[in-house]
């Protein structure tokens, strides 16, 4: 993979993630984390891919509340490979909107979350 992240690789991880999460595959929709990746929740940091999933596991322990999910880019700053989206959930526990900062790396072959922080 290249070193350079794009607007075009990040929207494709956009919508892999949104597939996945949409089919209830959240240790698929978790694999787009970086195994050091943070993610910033109302509760506290949270630092690495597997405390991330067993976060998503306890917050959305079914299909039923985790619902259906969708992500839009609003902005991508290709120089620190920085992303804004737009996320809306419609769950058993309504409908909730909001927007996250996404931070992206090339690693290896995939481009992976190292940085999330939703509000």
């Amino acid at each position: 993979m290249t070193a350079v992240v794009t607007e075009e690789m990040v929207k494709r991880d956009l919508k892999n993630s949104c597939e996945a999460w949409n089919r209830g595959d959240i240790a698929t929709m978790c694999g787009y984390y970086a195994p050091d990746a943070r993610f910033l929740t109302s509760k506290g940091l949270i630092v690495g891919r597997d405390n991330i999933l067993t976060y998503y596991k306890q917050a959305y322990p079914d299909a039923l509340a985790m619902g259906f999910l969708k992500l839009e880019l609003q902005d991508f700053i290709p120089r620190t490979s920085t992303a804004t989206v737009r996320w809306r959930l419609v769950s058993s526990g309504g409908e909730h909107t909001g927007f996250c900062t996404l931070v992206y790396e090339p690693r290896g072959d995939e481009l992976q979350v190292v940085y999330d922080n939703p509000r």
